[in-house]
This record gives structure tokens, sequence and C-alpha cells, in this order.
């Protein structure tokens, strides 16, 4: 069965990995809808599908020919109003992760599952890593494990001048830096008990998660001039090091998951939510 597939967000950075994906498992894109009208990479992927510049537009079109799944790929504080349109429209929703912006926002979407009976997925390509798998396969919840996580990344000017540097639209370097990380930890060695900040500012963060099997020293910065030109991305556990590579074929994984109604839903993911907030 090929599956059909629409897209909100379609002209962002990420979109191209969603269309690279959604074409790899035999999919069909058959309309996108972004402000942004610089849209070239459709020729590579989906040529023919219809494009709307506005999202009341798509969703008369959505109505009238409808998807087996919206794909969100819009910026982060606009997902929770997109999965409700998706939802709203009958439609299974798949969405870039961060998928919200609080718990609160993922428990109301819980309840909008329930009550539209459609699901939501989160793409969280990190699950899907081999050495990530191996680590959870392997996991021993009778240790207490040290982990050292180091996520640093340079960038200009025009971050923090856009929705990527607005803490209220993005959730801050916590969350853009973090929450990939987070959640595969989170994940492997359970329930997140407290998050402990030792440095916070617009660009930076360092402190302690603690996990009930383990606890993660963490640093992450998106302003390290003096290494502008490398992304400085290192876990440790247990002092071996763990190479995280999220190349772009772990989304076709996280897509031939959902298809196979083996997706990563809200109910999975609570505890990034929970570690988010408990600092």
């Amino acid at each position: 069965m090929n599956h059909t597939f629409a897209i909100i967000g379609a002209a962002g950075y990420v979109a191209q990995k969603h269309l690279e994906a959604i074409k790899e498992i035999g999919g069909q894109v058959i309309a996108v809808t972004d402000p942004n009208d610089n849209l070239e990479v459709l020729d590579q992927y989906f040529p023919d599908c219809e494009y709307f510049k506005n999202t009341a537009d798509f969703e008369a079109f959505i109505k009238q020919n409808p998807v087996d799944f919206i794909t969100i790929c819009s910026p982060t504080h606009l997902h929770f109003e997109h999965i409700e349109i998706s939802l709203g429209l009958g439609i299974n929703a798949i969405c870039e992760s961060p998928l919200v912006l609080s718990e609160k926002q993922l428990n109301a979407l819980i309840d909008l599952e329930e009550q539209t009976n459609k699901k939501i997925y989160s793409v969280l390509q990190y699950r899907y890593q081999p050495q990530i798998m191996k680590l959870k396969e392997h996991f021993n919840p009778n240790e207490k494990h040290t982990i050292e996580l180091i996520n640093h990344t340079y960038r200009g000017k025009w971050f923090a001048q856009s929705w990527k540097g607005d803490a209220q639209k993005s959730g801050g370097i916590l969350t853009s830096l973090g929450y990939h990380f987070f959640d595969f930890l989170s994940w492997i060695y359970g329930k997140p008990l407290s998050l402990q900040l030792s440095e916070q500012t617009e660009s930076s963060a360092m402190g302690k998660l603690e996990l009930e099997h383990a606890t993660v020293s963490f640093s992450l910065n998106n302003a390290d001039r003096n290494n502008k030109n490398i992304k400085k991305r290192r876990i440790a556990i247990n002092g071996i090091t763990y190479p995280i590579d999220a190349n772009t074929g772990l989304f076709t994984h996280c897509y031939s998951n959902i298809i196979n109604n083996k997706g990563i839903g809200t109910s999975e993911i609570k505890n990034i939510y929970k570690a988010l907030e408990k600092k």
C-alpha cells in the first residue's frame, strides 16, 4: 500500500529529511503548505504536489483530498496548532521534535487523541541509531550509570534573531539542544528524578540530570565561537565514548515504523517533559 502525506512547513531545513524518508518508503506527498515559497527542494522528490501559501487553503484542499498522514515541520511554537488542524481533519499527525513546549500541552494532545481517535507520532530518530538501540538492549537496571553529554554547535547572529533564538518559541537551550538526548537517555535509563542547572544563559546550559538508573552531566552550547567550524557532540557512558550520528537514514526508520503502527506515540515521550520541567 502506498501511503499519502501532506506537509506543513515544507520550506524549512528539516523538511527535506522528511521528504526523503517518505520517498524511501514509497509514500506520496500530495500537498504542502508554507508561507515561504522557496520550495525548489520539492523538485527532487515530489514535483507534482500541490502548494499552498496559507494554511486555510491547505486545509480546504485536504478536506477534499484526504491523506493518511500530515507531517508537521513548522517552528516548534506552532506544532500544537498544526497538530490540532491535522487531528481536526481526521488525519494522523507526524511531528518533528520537540513535539510541543510543555507537559501541559502534551497532556492536552493526549486528550485530543482520545477525542478524535487519531494518533500523534513523534520523530525521535536517535532512538533508531544502532548504538543507542544496543545500549537499550543491553541495559542493566541493577547498575547506576555515569553519563557525560556534550552538545556544542556554532550558530551565527541570525540564530538569536530567528524564532529558534526566542525561548518562548523554541523552548530555550535545554529544549533546542537537549531534547533528543534527554529523550533517549530517559528512554534507556528510566524516569527523571531531578534536573539541576549550574549555568544557564540564552546560548548555553550546564548541569546534571538525575535519572532512575543514571546521573547525566551535560554541557549544551550553541555559540561556541572558538570551534565555529566544528560540531562537538559526545556521549560517554561509564567512561566509554559512543558515536552518535543522526544521519538522514534514521528518518526512514521512523517512517517505516509509523506506517506499520509502531511509531513513537505521545504516551511514550512523557519522560522528556518531566525531565525538562524538573529544573
